[in-house]
């Protein structure tokens, strides 16, 4: 089992133990690397590497299959998604290939009909399929699969939702909710937490989205609920206290050391156990110095050495989907403001309405894009304008003709002022805005094709 401890706007994942796997500060730099990557590459893997296990038509497994690079690129691939794969992608690819294999049953049996309904039941030829199913390396540990998953929890899910009916498929398709349609697509959870998490960031959270900058922020969180209500939910246990768990984070010199804190709780014990007393005792609060009055004054002296109080919330994380969904809750409770810098694309948090770029290192250059973006975004328009330029230059072209001298002489006319403009606004002496203006002016079939998008380009 695992758990997530928020805490000035980031979060410690943690172990039972209360060992931090990872953890996150208020930058939210997993969260905004995770909502950058295109994560439809990992579903694709996932069905070579299925297809190379098990004939999916027949569900005979194909046990000569030679498999090893698709699952260790699939493996490396989730760990360079989010410091959650790093630690729980055995359970997340048990989770997606258990799911996976018991919607393919469904839609094997109620949809193609190309298995009897009572095969599945028989838990020799489920096990050794789902079995058969499963990377080797999760296996590799005396046959014992991590974090309680087992072949029998797949087994009984598979058999809960045909509920043991008679196996008409007009009743089955009436009573079961998840017969699919088409063919199930494996990893589709994750995919799915990807769209989720992604849409939530933009909807509630981005100040750089121009459709909703008339709302408010509970205003967005209405509107993205009526969107996206049954795809955003879910159940997950919180435990309250206000007295912190001992974390231990390993070469954490700002948290100082484990073994320290553990003695310092320690001894804090010792000084509140004649205390400790008062919880059976029934008499009144004002009379507690009076009852012990060393022990008492010791403790009140400990007290006065710590600052204020906080309350601690530790959740019990089961999936991807519900740390990054805390992660986004806190955000809006704290009042993040995020945006999507203009240069790399990707989200950072801001406080600032006229940032617009953020101040990671850009790639290869060893230069932030703060310093890089907009000479770089100024670049990329001025090219893009040129692209723009050139169309026009031929649409002009085209209206020429041979045999009417009047329209060659225009054109000429037109090509070398366009010219001159197009070059004075690259030296910097005629502005962009001005020779975007100029272009509408003379060609009027751009008002329809270019006149927003040359708008958009005059503005960054």
């Amino acid at each position: 089992m695992t758990y997530a401890v928020f805490y000035n706007g980031g979060y410690d994942y943690l172990d039972e133990g209360n060992y931090t796997l990872f953890s996150s500060d208020s930058t939210h730099e997993a969260l905004f690397h995770y909502a950058a990557i295109d994560i439809t590459s990992l579903s694709e893997l996932f069905e070579l590497y299925i297809n190379s296990k098990i004939d999916i038509a027949t569900l005979e497994l194909k046990h000569s299959a030679d498999n090893d690079d698709i699952i260790s690129n699939i493996v490396e691939l989730m760990k360079s998604f989010h410091p959650y794969y790093i630690h729980e992608h055995k359970k997340v690819i048990i989770k997606a290939i258990g799911g996976y294999f018991n919607e393919l049953l469904i839609y094997s049996v109620y949809n193609q009909n190309t298995i009897t309904p009572e095969l599945p039941l028989q838990k020799d030829w489920y096990f050794s399929r789902f079995k058969g199913l499963m990377p080797f390396f999760i296996q590799e540990q005396n046959g014992f699969y991590p974090d309680g998953l087992y072949p029998d929890d797949f087994y009984n899910q598979y058999r809960n939702w045909i509920d043991d009916k008679d196996f008409d498929t007009r009743e089955i398709e009436e009573a079961l909710l998840p017969v699919p349609k088409t063919m199930p697509s494996i990893f589709s959870t994750e995919v799915e937490t990807h769209k989720i998490i992604c849409s939530m960031l933009y909807f509630i959270l981005d100040a750089s989205a121009d459709a909703l900058k008339d709302l408010s922020i509970t205003q967005r969180i209405w509107f993205f609920n009526n969107i996206f209500y049954s795809r955003s939910q879910t159940h997950i246990t919180k435990r309250l206290s206000f007295l912190p768990p001992i974390i231990y984070k390993e070469n954490d010199k700002k948290n100082g050391d484990y073994r320290q804190e553990v003695e310092h709780r320690s001894e804090i014990y010792d000084v509140f156990t004649p205390i400790y007393m008062l919880n059976n005792l029934d008499t009144e609060y004002e009379d507690l110095s009076a009852l012990i009055p060393e022990s008492f004054s010791l403790a009140i002296e400990y007290a006065k050495k710590f600052g204020d109080s906080v309350f601690y919330e530790k959740y019990e994380i089961n999936s991807l989907f519900e740390l990054l969904l805390q992660e986004v809750l806190f955000m809006i409770k704290s009042n993040a403001k995020i945006k999507k810098c203009k240069n790399c694309d990707m989200y950072f948090t801001t406080n600032k309405s006229n940032q617009v770029y953020c101040k990671r290192l850009f790639e290869n250059t060893k230069k932030t894009c703060s310093k890089i973006g907009p000479s770089r975004n100024h670049r990329k328009n001025r090219d893009e304008i040129k692209k723009i330029y050139d169309k026009i230059y031929q649409m002009h072209l085209s209206h020429t003709r041979k045999d009417i001298p009047d329209t060659m002489s225009k054109f000429y006319q037109w090509s070398e002022e366009a010219s001159d403009k197009y070059k004075n606004m690259r030296s910097g002496k005629f502005s962009v805005e001005e020779f975007i203006k100029w272009l509408i002016d003379t060609t009027p079939e751009l008002k329809n094709n270019y006149l927003q998008h040359m708008s958009d380009l005059s503005n960054h």
